[in-house]
């Protein structure tokens, strides 16, 4: 990804302008169309900072709640379609219940 530069202003009072703030000038894809790629799904009560890094209690309060795999899915595949159905038993957690997709 390649970003706009920045014109920098020449009045000294002006901060410079952070290109990380600007949007991008050219976006590339991940991966490369075609590729078969497999999504990891599970539900999770961990708050988005603990996704991937949960302590042991938070694990414990997941147990139960679904995790899946979709393999071989086509990157670039717009039209293909995909569902899953599970009976979740929420747990007893003041945190919302969200989808964690690595």
């Amino acid at each position: 990804m390649s970003y706009v530069t920045a014109p920098q202003s020449k009045d000294p009072k002006t901060s410079p302008v952070d290109p990380w703030t600007l949007p991008p000038k050219e976006v590339t894809p991940a991966w490369a169309l075609g590729q078969p790629l497999d999504m990891h799904v599970r539900l999770t009560t961990a708050p988005p900072t603990q996704v991937y890094n949960m302590p042991n209690w938070l694990k414990e309060q997941d147990k139960g709640l679904p995790t899946f795999v979709w393999p071989n899915i086509t990157f670039g595949d717009w039209n293909a379609a995909y569902s899953a159905e599970f009976d979740v038993k929420f747990p007893k957690a003041r945190s919302t219940l969200m989808a964690a997709i690595p």
